[in-house]
Formats: C-alpha cells, structure tokens, sequence
C-alpha cells in the first residue's frame, strides 16, 4: 500500500488534475522525459536500478525517483543493446515524408 501511494502521489505531482493520463501530461508539457536517456538506459542489461537512478540523475533527468524506479522496472526486462557515449549529438530528421528537406536543411 506505501508503494502504491508514493506512485499515486507522484503521479498527482507530475501528470497535472485528473484523470491522470501520462499521455495527456507529455502533451501538455507536464511531464517530459527524454526516450533515449530515461527508457532506453533502463532497458540496457546489468544495470541495477540503484546504478540507474543514479545515472539518470548524474545525466541531468528530471524525473522524479518513483518514476524513474517504474521505468526500470518495467523495461529492464527487455535487455536491449546499445552504446553509451560519453558525447553525441542526436540529429532527429523526422518523419520519412520530412527525411529530404531535413537532410537539405542540414547540407547547408
């Protein structure tokens, strides 16, 4: 029941009024997280949610620890494969319909 409360809790301080809706919160900018730091890092095998919180944390997320607890709790599990870098620059191209004119925006 403590847990279940806590999570509750923390979902009235982030997702806004009811009905709660983490969907509803990401588009209303309530809530952000980012894909690749918070859910694919909790999904990469051999790292306990201990290194984890501590990771999100050192990486800059603003989550708070339920949620954080909850996202690797749920995609731990799924063991993906990836390479952390120590620095990167994602370059988001779009859609495939919006590939070309964001490959021409960057070629000049």
């Amino acid at each position: 029941a403590g847990a279940t409360a806590t999570a509750l809790a923390v979902v009235r301080e982030c997702c806004g009024p009811p009905p709660y809706s983490v969907l509803r919160s990401v588009r209303s900018a309530a809530l952000y997280f980012d894909f690749y730091l918070e859910v694919v890092a909790a999904a990469l095998p051999g790292v306990s949610a201990g290194d984890y919180s501590r990771n999100m944390r050192e990486a800059g997320s603003k989550l708070p620890q339920p949620l954080l607890a909850s996202l690797h709790a749920a995609f731990s599990p799924m063991e993906f494969r990836a390479a952390l870098l120590p620095r990167a620059t994602f370059l988001h191209f779009g859609s495939l319909a919006e590939y070309a004119a964001a490959v021409a925006a960057v070629a000049t």
